[in-house]
């Protein structure tokens, strides 16, 4: 007999695609968070500022509202569940630097070395819905100012408006806000074959290959 799929968040700990997410039915706002704790500390609050009773579960009114827009992450066809090997703090960092030692090494200058903002930003929207968006073990506040200082050397101070809910890719295992900034061929030539097999095919890197960018 076939077992049921998995009909619920597959877990509490990483972020689903688009990020910590929650509808208050009673009054229609949706609010966000960095994690769901700090998405069930804004509910809490919103509640009891508008005299609302206060769901039973919080964690349980955020697993419906999101498996209600996105079943299949919730059912175990996602590509976010599986586990991506050595996914680590450290081995973002490192992927990090090591792409940045890549940039400079490969002498690329001026308007070549990043690409044109909007691109950026249309790419940046791209990883907010990947499930291959997430937070590696071991990344704490306490480490936070090494990986920021990496990608500071990677890309100065160039952003998009959505850094703050990019994190690190699970394929090529560096910082989301610095790929995003660079030439594809810095990101597609530094991988490896069995990574570029891993790229789901909505992915900017494998659109962006097809449509051979000059970039």
């Amino acid at each position: 007999m076939t077992a049921p799929k998995h009909s619920g968040l597959p877990n509490h700990t990483s972020a689903p695609p688009g990020g910590w997410r929650c509808k208050v039915p009673e009054t229609g706002q949706t609010f966000s968070g960095h994690s769901e704790y700090q998405l069930i500390t804004q509910l809490r609050a919103h509640y009891k500022a508008n005299g609302y009773p206060e769901p039973a579960d919080y964690k349980a009114m955020i697993e419906a509202d999101i498996c209600s827009k996105q079943p299949e992450y919730c059912t175990g066809s996602n590509p976010a569940m599986v586990p991506a090997i050595g996914f680590t703090f450290h081995t973002v960092l490192q992927g990090t630097r090591t792409i940045g030692q890549w940039l400079w090494q490969s002498g690329l200058k001026g308007a070549r070395q990043y690409v044109p903002q909007p691109l950026a930003d249309s790419r940046a929207k791209v990883c907010l819905r990947c499930p291959f968006n997430d937070e590696p073990q071991g990344c704490t506040s306490c480490n936070s100012k090494a990986m920021k200082e990496a990608l500071r050397i990677v890309i100065g101070n160039r952003t998009t408006p959505f850094d703050d809910q990019l994190k690190s890719c699970r394929i090529c295992q560096c910082g989301l806000s610095g790929k995003v900034q660079l030439p594809h061929q810095v990101l597609y030539d530094n991988m490896t074959d069995e990574q570029k097999a891993r790229l789901p095919d909505y992915c900017w890197l494998v659109t962006e290959q097809a449509e051979q960018l000059p970039l």
